[in-house]
């Protein structure tokens, strides 16, 4: 990580210019497969069992309803699902916890990859827009990350749209979004004329980042004692309500294993059995 001096935070702050720098100054990628290979020596020492949609959670009775599987009974119970998801499954919930999870709000992100049939695409890894006439926040080249990311003689670009359901409403459909962002790598000089465009597809992250707003530090304190009050605790970026640092989630009350989901524990609270994904 970079750490700026004194006089770098004070030059950022008076001058209109500053040194071209990013607090990220390396990182790690795995050669195949993405990020996702990080995952996988999880996924093998954890009973994971995926496509068991929640539909409703009693913590009187202790039980976790699924929309086509019997109600499983737990003893422990930690949902790192996001909190505007989690509290409607929940039986019983007061209406003031409800009108606060209301208030909390995060963006999403539609992105778009576009695949092109020349592998200088950018002598960076990712690349940040601040312009209102460009749809894209930010921009990576997946095809930089890993030789294995694209065919060889090719590169590919992911352009990030983000919308906020609370101050910017998402208006049109995932792939709407990837004709103006191939408009928009165009205007930037990063398609150019002679280019082929060989792949294009759009998906939506319905959870990209926390809003940290006016709003959320006291709406989030209802409804993380209402979680307590009821005996289920939380974990993950998006029901601590916290940016995505590892270490600042094993220190919260409630933090335990990432990913989106239920953990179920019985007999002992260490010994985990079982993981619910609502997808």
């Amino acid at each position: 990580m970079y750490e700026p001096d004194l006089k770098e935070v004070f030059r950022g702050a008076l001058s209109p210019s500053t040194p071209d720098v990013h607090y990220v100054t390396e990182f790690r990628y795995p050669e195949r497969g993405g990020f996702a290979g990080f995952l996988e020596g999880f996924a093998a020492e954890t009973d994971l069992r995926l496509g068991w949609e929640v539909t409703r959670i009693d913590p009187v009775t202790r039980q976790v309803h699924m929309a086509s599987k019997p109600p499983v009974a737990y003893e422990h119970l930690i949902s790192s699902i996001p909190l505007p998801e989690l509290i409607p499954m929940i039986q019983g919930v007061p209406h003031d916890v409800v009108e606060a999870v209301g208030r909390l709000a995060a963006t999403e992100c539609v992105v778009v990859n576009v695949g092109i049939d020349r592998e200088d695409v950018a002598d960076t890894h990712w690349t940040y827009f601040y312009d209102p006439e460009i749809s894209f926040a930010r921009l990576s080249y997946p095809s930089r990350f890993a030789p294995a990311n694209a065919p060889e003689g090719t590169g590919s670009f992911q352009a990030e749209v983000y919308f906020s359901e609370k101050y910017r409403p998402r208006r049109h459909a995932p792939g709407e979004w990837i004709d103006p962002v191939v408009a928009h790598l165009r205007k930037a000089g990063l398609i150019r004329d002679d280019d082929e465009i060989l792949l294009t597809c759009a998906w939506l992250i319905p959870y990209a980042n926390i809003i940290f707003d006016l709003d959320r530090a006291a709406a989030l304190e209802t409804v993380h004692g209402f979680l307590q009050d009821v005996g289920i605790r939380y974990c993950g970026r998006y029901a601590l309500g916290l940016p995505l640092d590892g270490r600042r989630l094993q220190e919260r009350r409630g933090s335990g294993p990432g990913g989106a989901g239920l953990h179920l524990h019985r007999e002992r609270s260490d010994s985990l059995i079982a993981s619910v994904k609502s997808d």
